[in-house]
């Protein structure tokens, strides 16, 4: 297989996060950082996001790296915004390949939020 182009991946995949085996986020991509201008690359990761599915996913960047056919959904925990799609492993590094799954006008409670991106969807 050959490398992507530079610049390929943030065309393909505006909302990726790159997230290294200590839980830091090394990129973001250029629609998410215009919409969620709180987070940082060198931020942890569980600092802005929650894991919503796989349920009880092991936050060990190392052991989701070895899930590459589960879909996962986090939401982010400062902004109204579930993210949804898989974990690719890469050299030293994890890549969700995420894309937005849901943007609420108005999120009363997070017992609310649609099936994609609940907590309590087996």
């Amino acid at each position: 297989m050959q490398d992507l182009p530079s610049g390929a991946c943030e065309r393909a995949f505006p909302f990726h996060v790159l997230i290294d085996h200590d839980g830091l986020i090394v990129a973001l991509g250029d629609a998410l950082r215009r919409i969620c201008p709180r987070v940082h690359v060198g931020d942890e990761m569980l600092q802005h996001f929650v894991i919503e599915r796989p349920l009880r996913a092991a936050v060990d960047w190392r052991r989701i790296a070895d899930m590459p056919d589960s879909e996962f959904a986090l939401s982010l925990q400062s902004y109204e915004l579930c993210l949804s799609g898989p974990m690719v492993p890469l050299d030293g590094a994890v890549a969700f390949l995420a894309r937005p799954a849901y943007f609420p006008k108005n999120l009363p409670s997070r017992s609310s939020a649609p099936p994609m991106c609940s907590s309590e969807v087996a």
